[in-house]
């Protein structure tokens, strides 16, 4: 008797002789099977781009190479790739990235202007040296090659 209550809710919709109905039933099985089945790569593509920019925005806030993401396990929450990053960090000996090139910049200028502090200094000292007084002078003062090479000696 059960049967017939269930063939009576599809008889109600549509007429479906007693032949008819596995066939429909077979093919809407199908249907909604091949639905889930896009539905779940649907899902799966999602999750996996929002895995990939969660690691991304993670790495780059922590100032780390992206290049790391490829060897975090992907199993892990928010939290496990946290934990995950700073008990392995050592491993990629810190993970930093590269100097940006305002950074490269600034460090060059910085070595510029100590470089050329050292130079001013070394002037200074020069110029108020007794000692290179009397070289320069001696340098100065030589009147042949002779002269001049037993100056650059002594210094």
């Amino acid at each position: 008797m059960p049967e017939s209550n269930d063939v009576n809710l599809f008889e109600d919709d549509e007429e479906y002789s007693e032949s008819e109905l596995p066939k429909k039933l077979r093919a809407k099985i199908k249907e909604l099977s091949g639905r889930l089945s896009e539905l779940e790569q649907e899902n799966n593509s999602l999750k996996s781009e929002k895995r990939s920019q969660l690691l991304t925005e993670t790495l780059a806030a922590k100032g780390l190479n992206p290049g790391i993401a490829k060897f975090v396990p992907s199993d892990l929450d928010d939290e496990g790739v946290e934990t995950w990053l700073s008990e392995n960090a050592a491993l990629f000996a810190g993970g930093q990235t590269q100097q940006s090139p305002q950074e490269t910049i600034i460090a060059r200028d910085a070595e510029q202007a100590a470089a050329i502090r050292q130079m001013a200094n070394a002037e200074q000292r020069q110029t108020t040296a007794p000692e290179m007084q009397s070289v320069l002078a001696g340098i100065e003062n030589a009147e042949s090659m002779d002269e001049l090479m037993q100056v650059l000696r002594q210094a």
